[in-house]
């Protein structure tokens, strides 16, 4: 079969039987543009060189390869349309603030940091990856982690903050997505992160099933301005890209 024209362009058609005394077909590149339609434009030509020179067996198989192929690119025009009809890539945002109070340890991302504060909330206080939940469910339109876990329901007191990311993942997974990528930004005066960003990178890479290098994270301080800096609060955001799942 000989390949013509551009890849979303002209399509020069098979020319009649009577002119020729061999079948010569010509198509075009499969491509968005095209969107293999172009090449079903030989399909009457085909037919009508199949009907008109070949003997009665040869027609017959020639006919049905014919069918087989026409119906081949059909599916592969209803596959290529459903893996397009929807954003493959889709990015989310999770955001999450506690207040402090006197005792430890804090934890963070899973991991307990020796500290003379923690966290006060209905759940472990996990700032972390209370942001991290509402990323991975907000790109993939799953509502929040507010949703999942209200903290009206005792059910949720003091839950592990761990259990409520691998619910959250679930969900994402059953969705048809898994993560690409996430990037987070704890917002802490006090204590120093930097010597416990590499355990909190793995836990997190554990929990979500992705390599460390897929988790980014980042500590600041409040530079003594704000509830963070007078370390009334602590805070953390996180961004996460979701790529969909065809496997």
């Amino acid at each position: 079969m000989q390949v013509d024209g551009p890849l979303c362009g002209r399509v020069r058609r098979g020319v009649e039987p009577s002119e020729i005394s061999r079948p010569k077909i010509r198509t075009t590149w499969f491509s968005p543009c095209g969107l293999i339609s172009p090449s079903l434009a030989i399909w009457p030509s085909a037919m009508r060189f199949a009907h008109s020179t070949l003997s009665p067996f040869a027609r017959r198989d020639i006919i049905t390869a014919l069918r087989y192929v026409r119906g081949v690119i059909a599916d592969e025009i209803t596959t290529y349309k459903n893996r397009t009809r929807w954003p493959r890539m889709r990015v989310g945002i999770g955001q999450d603030r506690h207040r402090l109070k006197s005792g430890g340890p804090l934890k963070l991302g899973g991991v307990e940091v020796p500290h003379d504060q923690q966290a006060v909330a209905h759940s472990d206080g996990d700032v972390l990856l209370h942001a991290v939940t509402d990323a991975i469910l907000g790109a993939a339109a799953l509502g929040d982690i507010g949703e999942m876990f209200p903290d009206s329901d005792e059910a949720n007191r003091d839950r592990d903050s761990v259990e409520m990311l691998a619910a959250a993942l679930t969900r994402v997974h059953d969705a048809g997505y898994r993560i690409s990528n996430i990037d987070c930004i704890i917002m802490a005066q006090r204590p120093k992160l930097s010597p416990f960003r590499q355990q909190i990178q793995s836990r997190i890479a554990d929990v979500l099933q992705v390599d460390p290098s897929q988790v980014g994270i980042k500590a600041k301080t409040g530079e003594n301005l704000g509830p963070v800096g007078r370390e009334e609060a602590i805070e953390a955001t996180c961004v996460a890209l979701l790529d969909k799942n065809d496997l």
